[in-house]
């Protein structure tokens, strides 16, 4: 009896096995019952016997770690209609306990699995409290698969976007599997996939962003995200800097008439010290556009580009005559333009006596 009443007496989450096992079965009895009541009912009805049953989570959270295995088999059963269980699966990513880790893992990455418990999994996963190392475990793979579905890729890359992934071929793969100009949710996927090839760890991922950049045509909008991904992985650059250069290069010289495009190039031009870039960016101080201007600018100013002292004060001692200086939607101010042009004149080695 002693025992029996210190059994009572503990916490949901200390209970027992059998005692859990038993409460778990009973309210899928409940659920069984309510999930039956839904045949033949109108929309309104459905929605109140599903907050009936949402209502009984707490009866299995509960139990926290202890609730993992009995939903377990109740998640796997086949036989079992498809919205029970999706609700074992959500109460278990509700216990928030990485025990949780090997059946959903498991669902997730079983082809053979109905693909919105597969997306129910790569959505709960990132509940369970998990390290880096184990979501990238249970996500990755999925890079792999042949035709995995849009709803249980899509959540994958969400999370692959931040957490990256090392298998850099087969982002490649699947990037160009989207196609060069990908539109709605590929153009979504294409950009996660990028960013989870900027957050790999292997040499390879940077170089195949590069390829990327001569993948995708000019002009394109992926390539900032491709440079947006490169410039996180700079410093794998400087382990094939003269190869690295000489690709961005070529690409600053592809996407001179696409401005946003050059901008994002510029910054790993500079950190590079690619001075074979200088006689490029002294020809773009001349293009219309005051943003590659003053982008150019800058850059020369940080490749300690002596000869560039001399175009770069022309420009500044013309400003009053240069369209690129006055007000314009979308450019910038032309005291704020006059000022970083100023700035990158003096960051200038000097040369002799410059100006008059």
């Amino acid at each position: 009896m002693l025992a029996l009443l210190l059994a009572l007496a503990l916490p949901a989450s200390a209970a027992p096995a059998p005692r859990t096992n038993a409460a778990v079965a009973a309210v899928f009895e409940k659920i069984d019952a309510l999930y039956k009541k839904q045949y033949d009912q109108d929309a309104g009805t459905i929605t109140a016997l599903d907050r009936q049953i949402e209502s009984l989570a707490p009866a299995v959270t509960g139990f926290g770690w202890r609730a993992v295995s009995p939903l377990t088999p109740i998640l796997q059963d086949r036989k079992r209609p498809l919205k029970i269980r999706l609700y074992a699966l959500t109460f278990m990513g509700l216990t928030h306990d990485a025990l949780a880790l090997a059946p959903l893992k498991l669902l997730l990455q079983d082809p053979l699995e109905s693909p919105i418990l597969r997306s129910a999994a790569a959505e709960n996963l990132p509940l369970l409290g998990l390290s880096r190392e184990a979501l990238r475990r249970a996500f990755c793979p999925l890079i792999s698969e042949p035709r995995v579905p849009a709803a249980v890729l899509t959540p994958a890359l969400i999370q692959l976007s931040s957490l990256g992934c090392d298998d850099a071929p087969a982002l490649e793969r699947l990037l160009r599997g989207f196609g060069l100009r990908p539109r709605a949710l590929d153009r979504d996927n294409a950009r996660r996939t990028i960013a989870a090839l900027g957050r790999s760890r292997p040499l390879e991922g940077a170089r195949a962003l590069l390829r990327l950049l001569d993948y995708y045509p000019r002009r394109s909008p992926e390539k900032q995200f491709v440079l947006e991904a490169l410039w996180k992985k700079r410093q794998d650059l400087l382990l094939f800097a003269d190869t690295a250069s000489g690709r961005l290069l070529g690409q600053l010289q592809k996407e001179s008439s696409a401005p946003a495009n050059a901008l994002a190039l510029m910054p790993l031009l500079s950190f590079l010290q690619d001075q074979k870039s200088v006689p490029l960016l002294l020809k773009l101080l001349d293009h219309p556009d005051a943003a590659m201007l003053a982008g150019a600018a800058d850059t020369l100013a940080d490749l300690h580009a002596a000869e560039a002292r001399a175009p770069l004060q022309r420009v500044i001692d013309s400003a009053h005559l240069d369209a690129r200086m006055a007000p314009s939607k979308g450019a910038p101010p032309p005291q704020a333009l006059l000022e970083r042009l100023s700035l990158a004149l003096r960051r200038l080695p000097p040369i002799g006596r410059v100006g008059p």
